[in-house]
């Protein structure tokens, strides 16, 4: 009979230290979320320290004399920089304009020659 009471004893004990031992998981979860969460937080603004600064996002890119126009000197600007219409030679140009937000460089043959960065025009006077 004292054995069976000792049994019954342990099993009780072991079945407290069980119930009580889930109750405290239970009870841990909702702080261990919260700093797990309060971690997640700082860690997102340790990356993103200074990449914030409040200000307008410009276009990916912009060009000065409006695009694809060869006998106007432009300046494309783009995430990678500034890149000003140019001549090549005496008879070519080099244009930059955007598509799909991104600058292009497209080789121009000037019929009336290339001077300055633009190519020259039968109607333009000097």
């Amino acid at each position: 009979m004292p054995c069976t009471d000792l049994k019954e004893i342990f099993k009780s004990l072991n079945n407290f230290l069980t119930q009580k031992e889930v109750f405290n998981m239970k009870r841990l979860k909702k702080p261990v979320l919260i700093l797990l969460g309060l971690f997640a937080v700082a860690a997102l603004a340790v990356s993103l320290s200074g990449k914030i600064t409040g200000n307008a996002v410009s276009s990916a890119c912009s060009d000065s004399d409006g695009g694809r126009v060869y006998d106007v000197k432009g300046t494309t600007t783009s995430k990678i920089g500034s890149f000003t219409d140019l001549c090549k030679d005496s008879r070519t140009l080099l244009e930059n304009y955007c598509r799909d937000g991104k600058r292009v460089t497209e080789t121009i043959p000037c019929r009336y020659g290339c001077s300055e960065g633009a190519c020259g025009s039968l109607l333009k006077t000097a």
